[in-house]
């Protein structure tokens, strides 16, 4: 379902998500998108993410996400829990599934697609007001980041596709 509407995207895709460790089809789809002229946020959880492996895994991806064109979002406030995509102000993706290898791969989840456009601009407004309390990843103060929050994005390599 997550490719199937990745793929059918052609203006806007915005991915809010607690977990984020996608495999590297998904990182390349996202940005192949992102380069189709597709705008493509993501949200995730900022200081208060709840597993700090499942963050140093997605912290990985930052810097690929955002040279190829992605917004990454950090939300501030308290932890994001939500899982929900938005593709074009018409179809809407709600469920348990995070946008990580564990709950495509491992994990039983559940996901709804939904071509309602009330709907969709519901949740759309949601992103907006989470947006509102997030900052965005900075590619230069991003790649400017510590060799100890690199070793650490590293050492979690070995187990990404269980988290």
């Amino acid at each position: 379902l997550f490719h199937v509407v990745l793929s059918s995207a052609q203006e806007r895709i915005r991915l809010t998500t607690a977990y984020f460790a996608p495999s590297q089809d998904f990182i390349d789809l996202l940005i192949g998108q992102a380069k189709n002229g597709v705008q493509v946020q993501v949200m995730l959880p900022g200081p208060g993410a709840d597993k700090r492996v499942c963050q140093l895994a997605s912290e990985s991806t930052y810097a690929e996400l955002v040279d190829g064109g992605i917004e990454v979002w950090n939300f501030q406030p308290s932890m994001l829990h939500a899982k929900i995509m938005t593709i074009d102000e018409e179809l809407s993706v709600i469920g348990s599934s995070n946008f990580n290898r564990r709950s495509m791969d491992h994990d039983e989840e559940i996901a709804l697609a939904i071509l309602d456009r009330d709907v969709t601009a519901t949740l759309d407004l949601h992103f907006d007001d989470d947006l509102k309390r997030s900052r965005p990843i900075d590619l230069e103060r991003w790649r400017a980041r510590g060799p100890a929050q690199r070793t650490l994005e590293s050492a979690v390599q070995p187990i990404r596709r269980w988290l």
